[in-house]
């Protein structure tokens, strides 16, 4: 009962409403507090009743006069579950607790069997660990090996479609100057981690990063380009880049699938790519203008979070100002009318 009254005060607090639409927000808020609540309880059934207290011991990040009595706990439920086991060995390699001596190299290695084990959590953070070197705030744990990094990754993704590691390898494959970039096998690795079962509410990590990417792989080609000293051959790049809108065509694609599901996060971002303010490709349509307003007009009315917010007010506002008084109406109504799954948004002409 305090876990479901501690979710509830997460969700409900700090009401914000845009539209006075107050049942469609209560109505979302439940959802996303329904879907909270089923994952703290499939964090209780793999770790058992006590996994409060994983949840504090994998926090702390600075060294702590004692651990205790939480290490006790931790020794006992070592015994049955393999989670208990990978926080052991992530605290003796970062040696906070006294009552864990600190052996980077014995944690390593047993984390390694973990994750040959089958652990998720291990192979996902030793794909980190490899790709960066790091672990959490302890720098230069080992020589980062990119190759040993996409190993784990791929061992997370394949025995568990880890979202976590397909966000990160996808990173590893559109940003990385030590591997070829593919960005193709970047956006299917995100594709795949979204074939999960899951809600969008639980994926809307996945579509931050697709929109990442997306921004990434435009930045970095327009920055190629005027890198390009001959002007004649960078203004056919420049030509070339402007209709090549495959990536921010697919991004809008899930970032829809995202907001029609019903992740705020998601519904924000894919407003903010329908204004094309970001990169102008071209000039909005009407049909993209009024959807943009829809989707960060139930943004505004139901997150409170500042970054989504932000986000959302930005591409509200401009599409606002390039709407007829007619079509806000309309879009009003849009956000009104909108419901879980509904596509009937899509039936606006252009």
């Amino acid at each position: 009962m305090k876990k479901f009254l501690f979710i509830f005060i997460i969700l409900f607090s700090n009401q914000s409403f845009s539209e006075e639409l107050v049942s469609k927000s209560a109505s979302m808020k439940l959802r996303g507090l329904m879907t909270v609540f089923s994952m703290f309880n499939e964090i209780e059934e793999k770790m058992g009743e006590s996994w409060g207290t994983a949840w504090a011991l994998d926090g702390i990040n600075s060294k702590q006069e004692t651990c205790q009595p939480s290490i006790d706990t931790l020794k006992k439920e070592m015994n049955t579950h393999d989670e208990w086991k990978y926080i052991y060995y992530s605290l003796m390699m970062r040696g906070f607790c006294p009552e864990i001596k600190q052996d980077t190299e014995k944690a390593i290695k047993a984390i390694k069997e973990l994750a040959n084990n089958g652990l998720e959590t291990a192979q996902r953070d030793l794909g980190y660990l490899y790709h960066k070197g790091s672990y959490g705030k302890i720098k230069n744990v080992v020589e980062p090996n990119l190759m040993l990094a996409i190993g784990y990754y791929k061992m997370a993704i394949n025995q568990h479609n880890s979202a976590e590691a397909a966000i990160k390898y996808s990173r590893l494959l559109m940003t990385s100057d030590a591997v070829m970039n593919d960005f193709e096998l970047a956006y299917e690795i995100l594709e795949k981690a979204l074939q999960n079962g899951k809600s969008a509410f639980e994926n809307e990590n996945i579509y931050v990063a697709i929109y990442v990417n997306t921004i990434d792989f435009y930045n970095n080609e327009i920055k190629k380009i005027k890198a390009i000293k001959d002007e004649d051959l960078k203004n056919r790049r420049f030509i070339d880049l402007l209709d090549n809108q495959k990536y921010y065509d697919l991004a809008l694609r899930y970032l829809d699938s995202g907001s029609f599901g019903g992740d705020t996060f998601a519904m924000a971002l894919n407003a903010d790519f329908l204004t094309h303010t970001i990169f102008n490709f071209r000039k909005p349509s009407r049909k993209e203008l009024i959807h943009a307003y829809m989707w960060s007009n139930i943004a505004l009315e139901v997150d409170h979070r500042e970054s989504v917010r932000g986000i959302a007010m930005t591409a509200r506002n401009f599409a606002n100002e390039n709407l007829s008084s007619k079509d806000i109406l309309l879009a009003q109504e849009l956000t009104r009318n909108w419901e879980f799954g509904s596509f009937d948004y899509l039936l606006i002409e252009e």
